[in-house]
């Protein structure tokens, strides 16, 4: 696989497992997925064939054969994955997030991490103002109302949880606001994730609190919480 370097990091995909991900970033722990997918038909995209085009990796999945073709949920082929109608979406920017933990813990990816099946990837629009308002003491307040928790001092952060989550539609200068925010947490925890944010994050949590119309009281019982 190392001979075939360049071919085969086509396929090998780095993954993000909910223990990676911290609040607005993550630690890569060096963990691949072997992405031999099964390819996606209604938009023409073959499967992966390995044994032909990737024959490194066709030989060292070959050490596994036994339990790879045991496997109740495989693809066209042994060496294949499974379907997945949402393959792509793994390359777009996301939120990632963790099933289980203990304070909101949403962070942003641009860089094609693929999640594993503890974690929950979000797509779409306004991706930075989202994270703001996840990550923020009124969403930590929120969940905590209505969370459903593991009785081990965590929450589960479920999508269905995530999505009644009253979303505040905000003014174009509202939104830039959070963004600008937003924008230097990321770009500090992409350089390094144990970057000191606290001052920026208190920031955006002010103006959370503004967006929804949270007094001053209202303020003190969220942050007493």
């Amino acid at each position: 696989m190392i001979a075939e370097a360049d071919r085969c990091a086509l396929i090998l995909k780095p993954i993000l497992r909910g223990r990676d991900l911290k609040k607005y970033s993550y630690e890569f722990n060096s963990i691949f997925l072997i992405n031999t997918h099964n390819g996606i038909k209604q938009k023409g995209i073959p499967r992966i064939n390995v044994e032909k085009d990737f024959p490194a990796v066709f030989k060292y999945l070959e050490n596994f054969k036994p339990q790879i073709v045991d496997r109740f949920d495989q693809g066209d082929h042994w060496s294949n994955l499974r379907n997945c109608a949402y393959l792509e979406d793994f390359e777009k920017p996301k939120i990632v997030w963790g099933e289980i933990s203990d304070k909101p813990k949403f962070a942003y990816d641009d860089s094609n991490y693929y999640a594993e099946a503890t974690t929950f990837i979000m797509t779409g629009g306004n991706l930075k103002y989202l994270l703001a308002i996840l990550n923020s003491k009124v969403s930590e307040w929120y969940f905590n109302q209505i969370g459903t928790t593991t009785g081990m001092g965590t929450n589960r952060w479920k999508k269905y949880k995530i999505e009644l989550l009253p979303i505040k539609v905000p003014t174009s200068d509202e939104q830039a606001e959070v963004e600008t925010l937003v924008n230097q947490i990321v770009e500090a925890k992409k350089n390094n994730p144990s970057a000191d944010t606290n001052l920026l994050e208190q920031q955006v949590d002010e103006l959370v609190y503004g967006l929804y119309g949270i007094t001053e009281e209202e303020t003190r019982l969220i942050e007493e919480k």
